[in-house]
């Protein structure tokens, strides 16, 4: 798809493209999946590309057509369409309000309403350059976090959080570095309004975070199991409603390694015999985690579920060249995205 954005996870992948990515050999995912994939496509489009889901099973996410217009959608659970134009809808609440980002002068952020209509907006301080606007979640307050840039010639990443009501908070973790390819990642609301996600500090270590609303206080998550180096360290991408956190984390060999850190303690690392880069993009109350990894072979795109009873299943629409899970709402329902042969796009939503 030629307007999109290729991943929720690309955000780190695109930004530090020095990041040295090793071979993993572990787990050996199940070939065979016994769940229901529906495959579907915006009617006339060339591309479609679903990023988000709900727990009713409501997703959003974007299209184009042959001709290179596009725009973004809110596909129902009984398939029917509203459009939202020509906005990057990426992210979408139990309400169907939608959020994502735009082209106007630089990148803009937006929140979408359940009809398509929506509003553009900037954190303060927000001028378009290096990261420009990128909202990466929204709750089911319609409160809104994700990042924004600062000078256009550098790529420096803050944090913020955009109230129900329209106010902004800017934040940037304590030791986050402000020079090229460092700063604060939000990615997840946790209870009370915590805030999770990662940042990378002065020496370019990653450190995963929570952050408190009361005072805004920070505690660095780093996992034991994680590198303390260069281009190491810990990210967390998601997080559950029954406290289970997820993401990747490279270790002291500048191996990358998916996991999932569960709420009573203890972390499950997920590794690919064949395969590299596994990233954990979302996980539910089940303890279930979904991502996709690399075939270290073909550099192909797999899709992955980890079970509650920790059984690992690829998750690939059968004849695809790529196959790329992009969420899962509590119910253990998937969504994404897979490539053809031609490397069109089209959707995919997993059922268990």
């Amino acid at each position: 798809m030629h307007s999109f954005t290729r991943s929720k996870g690309d955000v780190v992948m695109r930004a530090y493209s020095g990041v040295l990515f090793a071979l993993l050999l572990a787990f050996v995912a199940r070939p065979a999946d016994a769940a229901k994939i529906i495959e579907f496509d915006v009617p006339g489009a060339s591309d479609t590309e679903p990023r988000d889901i709900n727990n009713s099973g409501d997703m959003t996410g974007g299209y184009s057509y042959s001709s290179g217009a596009g725009g973004s959608f809110i596909r129902a659970r009984n398939g029917q369409y509203v459009y939202l134009g020509n906005v990057f809808s990426q992210h979408i609440n139990a309400a169907d309000q939608t959020t994502g980002f735009l082209f106007a002068s630089g990148t803009q952020g937006f929140i979408g309403a359940a009809d398509g209509s929506w509003t553009a907006f900037d954190a303060p301080g927000a001028n378009g350059g290096g990261f420009g606007m990128q909202p990466l979640a929204i709750d089911d307050k319609g409160n809104i976090i994700g990042i924004f840039g600062g000078p256009a010639d550098r790529l420096v990443a803050s944090g913020f959080l955009r109230d129900s009501n329209g106010n902004f908070t800017t934040f940037d973790a304590p030791g986050a570095g402000r020079t090229e390819n460092e700063g604060t990642f939000p990615r997840a609301f946790g209870a009370k309004g915590r805030i999770f996600g990662y940042f990378q500090d002065t020496h370019f270590v990653y450190h995963g975070f929570m952050r408190t609303p009361e005072k805004g206080d920070f505690t660095n998550i780093d996992l034991p199991e994680a590198g303390t180096g260069a281009f190491q360290g810990t990210l967390i991408y998601c997080r559950s409603s029954n406290g289970t956190i997820g993401g990747t984390y490279f270790d002291s060999s500048n191996v990358q390694h998916g996991f999932i850190r569960l709420s009573g303690g203890g972390t499950i690392t997920i590794d690919f015999a064949g395969g590299k880069s596994p990233i954990v993009l979302a996980v539910n109350r089940q303890n279930q985690a979904t991502g996709y990894y690399l075939d270290i072979n073909t550099g192909d795109v797999h899709s992955f579920l980890r079970d509650s009873s920790g059984q690992v299943i690829k998750v690939d629409v059968t004849y695809a060249q790529s196959t790329e899970a992009q969420d899962m709402n509590e119910h253990g329902v998937i969504v994404g995205y897979y490539l053809d042969h031609f490397l069109a796009s089209h959707g995919f939503i997993r059922r268990p």
